[in-house]
């Protein structure tokens, strides 16, 4: 009201949107909640959606795509910008903002369900977080140096899959590889051009390992073929 921005609102029945559900509750609302911001997007003409994701938020992503086995691009976390999205919190801890809003006596609420167990990251959050401050209290600091040394490592890799990408396929349609010069790449290569391919061709898919061996092995048996 202070600065005359319009607040707008709406529950998840009123969106009239269905998203198929993976079992994932968290996964289902975050689908909710995008296609919700970039409705209003579109409807207000916006040039940016910014999101409050701090540091800890980052961290525990990073825990979670660690224990679930994610590729470089997966425990390399959340950008600070993607596509439409920003998120200029990132660099700031929880404290922080706490700190902040305690300083400015700005009135906040609290999400009870963050306190719910049953979700691995609010396990992560208030387990164990706590117990890494009894190990090493240097990890607020250092496991985001971490984090920012591998999305250097995957915008590299991006950009050197890119580059092999426009020596092995078609000039006039980058879509169309040479098999025989692909399958001759390191394997790592071979995951980050499949993943591009099924992008580009906007394909519904999980990014799983086991994904990536069966096509590298439908591409194999072919070749021998």
């Amino acid at each position: 009201k202070e600065l005359g921005i319009e607040f707008v609102s709406s529950t998840a029945q009123e969106l009239n949107y269905h998203p198929k559900y993976n079992g994932s509750k968290e996964e289902l609302g975050r689908k909710l909640r995008r296609y919700f911001f970039e409705k209003l997007a579109h409807e207000y003409q916006a040039q940016a959606i910014a999101l409050a994701h701090h540091a800890d938020d980052q961290i525990e992503t990073f825990f979670i795509r660690l224990l679930r086995g994610r590729s470089i691009s997966g425990i390399a976390g959340m950008r600070a910008q993607d596509g439409w999205y920003v998120r200029p919190l990132l660099k700031w801890h929880k404290s922080d903002i706490l700190n902040y809003l305690k300083k400015e006596n700005v009135s906040y609420l609290l999400d009870s369900t963050n306190l719910e167990e049953n979700f691995l990251r609010n396990r992560i959050r208030l387990n164990l977080l706590p117990m890494l401050s009894t190990i090493d209290a240097r990890w607020p600091k250092t496991i985001p140096s971490c984090i920012a040394q591998l999305q250097q490592t995957d915008i590299f890799l991006d950009k050197h899959c890119q580059k092999i990408m426009l020596e092995i396929s078609d000039p006039n349609n980058q879509n169309h590889i040479n098999i025989q010069r692909f399958l001759e790449l390191d394997e790592i290569l071979q995951h980050r051009i499949i993943l591009i391919l099924l992008i580009n061709q906007k394909t519904q898919f999980t990014p799983t390992t086991a994904l990536f061996h069966e096509i590298l092995r439908f591409l194999r048996s072919n070749q021998s073929n």
